[in-house]
């Protein structure tokens, strides 16, 4: 797999996201399960639902119940690892409000044996960067 492909495909759900918060006027939550890297990749995830209590659910509690739609699922393919993520909680976290503002900032780190990208999200913009050597 192409890691600027699975870069831009990170970046892309989490403007997704912001878009969905704010036409539905509902939270958004973003989960992100990193793992230690691995030069075989496959490891690390995220995981991106509408949290407005659909189905029996509980809007606003940052976690997926009743029914609450989910907008993504992606598990890292083959050759990519998501290895860090510096939002708080347990899995790590951000949120969109309906505003499309996030409830944390922090960044997303995917790499393969050679390069790396960060995707940075603040109450300003979310960004991409690459690196050859890991610093950004």
């Amino acid at each position: 797999f192409n890691l600027r492909g699975q870069a831009r495909d990170l970046y892309s759900s989490l403007q997704k996201a912001k878009i969905t918060a704010i036409k539905e006027n509902e939270s958004v939550v973003i989960q992100f399960s990193p793992q230690a890297y691995t030069a075989n990749g496959g490891v690390g995830s995220y995981y991106i639902f509408v949290d407005n209590g659909d189905g029996g659910g509980v809007s606003g509690n940052d976690t997926r119940d009743g029914t609450e739609e989910v907008l993504a699922d992606v598990t890292m393919p083959s050759g990519i690892s998501l290895y860090s993520s510096t939002f708080a909680g347990t899995p790590s976290f951000t949120s969109y409000n309906g505003r499309g503002l996030p409830g944390n900032s922090g960044n997303i780190e995917i790499r393969n044996t050679d390069r790396w990208y960060r995707i940075s999200v603040s109450t300003a913009n979310i960004r991409m960067a690459e690196s050859d050597d890991g610093t950004f």
